[in-house]
């Protein structure tokens, strides 16, 4: 199955399994306030829309075995929640308006509570439903026996550990105007490589098999994908390519990218001192025109790219050493491709 079928087929089945958590929340609480916040919630989580996680996770379990592939996929779902949770603390924390230009669950509460820490608070109380549900898909089913979970939960738990240390090294570094690139590419280790790519792979390939050197070349591949895979994203943020992600978010946030800690680090004074002068502000669209000139005058897009060809190229090596079955190889080689296309656009 390509990422394509993956995701319309995953999207039926997550709507599905939103509703039956909702649901039970709803019966606990008869309140209409409550009842309509959950059911924003879902909208929001349904409007993200690339699954990658899950992807990989079902990917790298059929990868090695050709039982139980229907139930892999209701538990790839998982690290779909967890991810859930993740973006709503995500957004709390960057006071962020808009995901994927859908207004964030706590904008959306703003209007509906006392104040702005009662909608931050809300916020995070309800995304801990997801863990909830998470925790629930995981260890309350019989498709495996308990060691092979236990063995493959522990991936589960790594995951979260990355997830709230990025969240801590994040709030860190986002009022720090330099950070070496040494730095920059850690935080992307724990922010995208660890939780988007390593602990997928290594998750649900756990379950189909226990082979030392396999699961090592998995984790590298998951690294140097996560990475970039992360420097994708940091482009499309500058050069406004994707309609769904909103432009210039990383510089009005103050997020620290590989093309900040460029122009901080690399750039000539002229071109630091101009993009100093609009990193962390509210910016019109004229300035972001201004903003992407400026960063391909100063080769930060060319840098960032060619650190993503560079860690495209050892992610095609780790593939290669794979001994996964030939099909779902060639699914993750086009992953590859793709972000590979995504970042020189």
């Amino acid at each position: 199955m390509n990422l394509q079928e993956f995701q319309q087929f995953f999207a039926d089945i997550f709507d599905k399994h939103l509703d039956t958590k909702i649901g039970s929340i709803k019966q606990i609480i008869q309140s209409p306030q409550l009842h309509h916040w959950l059911d924003q919630t879902k909208i929001i989580c349904m409007s993200w829309w690339k699954r990658i996680r899950p992807y990989l996770v079902y990917t790298a379990y059929t990868g090695y075995s050709s039982q139980k592939h229907e139930e892999v996929m209701l538990l790839s779902m998982v690290t779909e929640l967890i991810h859930s949770l993740a973006i709503i603390f995500d957004d709390v924390i960057d006071l962020a308006h808009q995901r994927h230009n859908v207004q964030t669950l706590h904008e959306f509460l703003k209007p509906q509570t006392t104040n702005v820490h009662e909608a931050h608070m809300q916020a995070i109380l309800i995304s801990n439903y997801f863990y909830s549900r998470a925790t629930e898909l995981l260890y309350q089913n019989d498709y495996f026996d308990f060691i092979t979970l236990k063995r493959a939960a522990k991936h589960i738990h790594a995951s979260l550990d990355a997830v709230m240390t990025w969240q801590i090294q994040d709030v860190i570094l986002q009022k720090k105007t330099v950070v070496d690139e040494t730095l920059c590419l850690k935080k992307s280790f724990l922010k995208t490589a660890s939780y988007t790519c390593v602990r997928p792979l290594l998750f649900w390939a756990s379950l189909a098999i226990d082979g030392t050197k396999e699961l090592e070349t998995l984790e590298r591949l998951g690294e140097d994908l996560g990475i970039a895979y992360q420097c994708m994203d940091d482009l499309w943020d500058v050069t406004g390519i994707h309609k769904d992600k909103q432009f210039m978010a990383d510089i009005v946030e103050w997020q620290q990218t590989l093309l900040s800690t460029y122009m901080f680090c690399h750039a000539s004074d002229t071109h630091r001192q101009a993009y100093e002068s609009y990193f962390g502000k509210n910016i019109t669209e004229e300035q972001k025109q201004i903003i992407k000139q400026l960063l391909f005058d100063a080769w930060a897009i060319k840098h960032a790219r060619a650190v993503t060809t560079k860690y495209i190229a050892s992610a095609r090596e780790s593939l290669q050493q794979l001994t996964m079955f030939d099909q779902q190889k060639q699914y993750i080689a086009d992953i590859i491709d793709l972000v590979e296309h995504k970042a020189s656009q």
